[in-house]
């Protein structure tokens, strides 16, 4: 689920630092739904699908557990993403529809192929 902001809001806050609104049930109910359980340094970190910093919502239904070893080639796209959108290479329909469906495919247009795991 996206939240409704525009490119300017977008670009003119600071994510990670304003309000985050998931809930330890929102949590839980993620691990649920991909019925995944929460492993020491393996499974998983509770991550937007679409990231908070291309208009992610805070939302059950933009939950979902993310292995530990793509947590930071995630992040990097997130960060990427955001560049993209606010300097005009991106546009953030499209960011967003493409990274709620594989947020691979952005990484390896943007980086290259995926780390061996």
């Amino acid at each position: 689920m996206v939240a409704h902001h525009d490119v300017t809001t977008i670009c003119n806050t600071q994510w990670g630092t304003d309000a985050r609104h998931v809930t330890a049930a929102m949590k839980n109910d993620a691990y649920r739904l991909y019925n995944a359980k929460k492993v020491a340094k393996r499974c998983c970190e509770i991550d937007h699908l679409t990231s908070r910093d291309v208009g992610g919502a805070d939302d059950p239904s933009n939950l979902w557990p993310q292995p530990w070893a793509e947590a930071h080639l995630k992040d990097r796209v997130e960060t990427e993403a955001k560049k993209r959108i606010c300097d005009g290479r991106a546009e953030l329909a499209e960011v967003q529809r493409v990274m709620a469906d594989d947020w691979t495919r952005l990484y390896t247009d943007w980086f290259g192929p995926l780390p061996a795991k």
